[in-house]
């Protein structure tokens, strides 16, 4: 969440990159027909990637005691609501659903 929102990009083996194929599409509020991103868009290749990275990572994981797991749920259960208006915000702009929706949303996850 702390990149421009004119691209997002994908998130995959702990790095922002793009599509491999390079392409992208816009996405557009249902509100307004704003802009609100440019998206890579992914394919198979990006899929098979992102896989490869995660059974990668999973052994480290697996391994890691679950005190050390909890830790890392705990911060991302903290910089969500740290976060929580904009997410609130940018769920809103994205689905067409009202802001009192997206909160609903948040606060069930």
């Amino acid at each position: 969440m702390d990149q421009d929102l004119s691209t997002v990009r994908h998130h995959i083996g702990g790095v922002r990159v793009d599509a491999a194929s390079g392409r992208t599409f816009v996405k557009h509020t249902p509100w307004t027909g704003a802009v609100l991103a440019r998206v890579a868009a992914g394919d198979a290749e990006d899929a098979r990637a992102a896989v490869a990275a995660a059974s990668a990572a999973f052994p480290q994981w697996a391994a890691a005691p679950p005190g050390r797991r909890q830790e890392i749920f705990l911060r991302a259960a903290t910089l969500l609501h740290d976060r929580r208006d904009r997410v609130r915000r940018l769920l809103a702009a994205e689905t067409g659903c009202g802001a009192v929706f997206a909160g609903v949303q948040l606060d069930s996850a």
